[in-house]
Parts: structure tokens; sequence; C-alpha cells
């Protein structure tokens, strides 16, 4: 494997070694080089496709967090009335027979509760930006989707939904719960040019053993003005700054690459992409607290506590430096070409 920064090209340097999966205890130890330009973290050596597929067949499927939906859909009318008008104003999704007067008064509603960051939050599932605005008739690609719920999600809200999953007993369980559509495997070249308006990885681009080739694909797949949404863990996020090789994202052989704003945007600019990357403090709280089992070897996935003088912490450093927050966000649109309209 070159020692070559995938994003901007400099040397990489080594950086950590000897790191362990503290994840899933895997057998094996990792080095990682660190870009000195863009600050990129990578596996160096990485695992073979066929080794990774393995191991996530094995084990990944266990570690999925997977949220609980209320079918009752009649339960809580306060609570998705409060969603609809917050998605209607922010994101533009269409309300269903309303009067005007009402639609004024949901208008005002939305735009009011919207400002409330914990409620805003809630109505777009804490999803960040990796919930698309309204596109009527929209098509959406799940790369990675794990078993399907941020489908069911938008296939609820009127989108046209596919995932791809690697792991297999994700994929069928999925597909089972849910009703959509995951087909197993990564092979976006099966997939027809400009047949996508959106693509999501959410929590997935980090594990990737061929970032160029994926977005190359995804490039392809998306129409023009198309969106590709990204969330990952930010490797220049204060936990980082602050327990290098302790920083939970450092996760081999999970965690093959390890990017920041400033790394992720150097690359998918090399891709005919217009670039938007930020952080946010999404679960710092929790972070703080794994980082601190992982320095003391008693890191185990279901006693993750959360620290809310670090999450307030963050969340105020944050606001002033949007680089240094746990979760990465990423929004990059497909640029048009100068023949298209």
């Amino acid at each position: 494997m070159s020692t070559r920064c995938i994003c901007c090209g400099k040397e990489g340097l080594l950086a950590i070694t000897g790191q362990e999966d503290f994840f899933c205890n895997t057998r094996g130890s990792y080095d990682y080089l660190k870009c000195p330009n863009c600050e990129l973290y990578w596996v160096s050596p990485q695992p073979s496709f066929e080794e990774l597929v393995c191991l996530y067949n094995k084990y990944y499927d266990q570690t999925l967090i997977v949220p609980v939906f209320d079918d009752q859909k009649s339960k809580n009318k306060l609570k998705k009335a409060i969603r609809q008008a917050i998605l209607w104003y922010y994101k533009g999704y269409p309300l269903k027979n309303e009067s005007h007067t009402l639609k004024a008064t949901t208008y005002l509603l939305g735009m009011l509760l919207g400002l409330i960051p914990f409620v805003y939050d809630r109505a777009i599932y804490g999803l960040g930006k990796c919930f698309p605005p309204y596109k009527n008739n929209g098509s959406l690609l799940e790369v990675g989707c794990g078993r399907g719920w941020y489908l069911k999600i938008m296939r609820e809200l009127g989108w046209k939904v596919l995932g791809l999953e690697l792991n297999q007993e994700s994929a069928r369980k999925g597909s089972e719960t849910y009703g959509v559509e995951i087909k197993e495997g990564y092979n976006l070249k099966e997939i027809p040019s400009s047949s996508f308006d959106v693509v999501t990885m959410i929590h997935v681009f980090e594990h990737l053993h061929n970032p160029e080739e994926v977005v190359s694909d995804i490039h392809r797949i998306l129409k023009p003005g198309g969106i590709l949404l990204l969330a990952m863990p930010n490797g220049t996020s204060l936990s980082e700054k602050l327990f290098g090789a302790n920083y939970r994202a450092l996760a081999p052989p999970w965690h093959l690459y390890i990017y920041n704003p400033k790394s992720i945007t150097l690359f998918l600019e090399k891709f005919g992409f217009n670039v938007k990357a930020t952080s946010r403090a999404r679960n710092a709280g929790y972070v703080y607290n794994a980082n601190k089992s992982i320095l003391k070897r008693k890191f185990r996935r279901e006693e993750e506590a959360f620290c809310l003088w670090f999450q307030i912490l963050e969340s105020f450093l944050n606001f002033f430096n949007p680089n240094i927050g746990e979760e990465l966000e990423v929004v990059a649109i497909k640029k048009y070409e100068e023949s298209e309209p």
C-alpha cells in the first residue's frame, strides 16, 4: 500500500503503532500513518477486501444500533405535528390536506420550534446534514445501510430508496423488518449513471478500503446537481487532540481512514464535487467516556456513559471553531458540466 495521502499526495508519517481492535477484540495490531499537511489518518498496511468481508460478516451486525419505531402512528399526534411543521419550514417537505389558515399556523410553529436545537434535532431524527431537503419524486441510495432504518424514514417521507449493505445478516434483517430493498455488497458499478438524486453514507465512509473507486462511482450515478451526504468521525476533534492514540475513532480494522474537514474537502473536490464540510459535537459526552475506558483498557460498548460537562464544552468550542466536533458532516454537490443546463 502507498504511504502517500489519498487526499493531498503528501508522504504520511508514522503516528500510532500497535493499535488493537478494542471494539470487537479481533486479532492483530495495526499502525496508523498521518498526513503532515491535511492530517488524514489511515491504517497501514490495510486488510485485504476479502479479509474485511469475513470480519464484517462475522462481527459487525452485532455492533449495530437500531432505533425502535412506534408503528402506532396516531399515538402521539402532537409529536408528529411538530415534526411535520419543522420539516415543512426547514426542509420543504409538503403538508397534506391543510387549510390556508392551518398552513399559516403550521408555518409559524415550524419556524419557531425549529430554532430550539434539541427540538430541531429530534425532528430530523438526529441525522444532521444527512437529512436531505425535499425533492419531488426524489431517489435516494444509502451505501452501508445496516438494517435499513434510515431507508424506512426516507421512504415514508416520499423518497424512492435503495440500500447497499456488506453484512449479509444485516441486509436480510433490514429487508424483512422494514420492507425496503437492500442489496448485499457495495457493487456500485451495476447502478446506471445519473440515476439518483441523493447518496448517503452514515458512518460508513471511514470503513472503505477503496474510497477513490467508490467516490468515482458515486459521482457517476448521481444526477447533475445531485448530493452526496456523509457523516463520520472527525480526525481533528477535541477528543482526538486530548486522547491521541486512545481516541475512540482510531479503531482498526474497522476505521481505515479518519478524515477531517480539510482532508475530506481536498479528497472530494478531486472528483468534481462542490464541498461543504463542518463538524458537530454530537455524542461528545459518550465519546469522552469511551476514550477514558480505552485509555484504561476497560472499553465495553454496552457500558458507554455520558459526560455532560464535556458535551457542553465541546458544543461551546465548536460554535466558534466548527472543525473540532466529534462528528464530521459533509454536503458534496455534483457539479454541472458546462453543456448541462
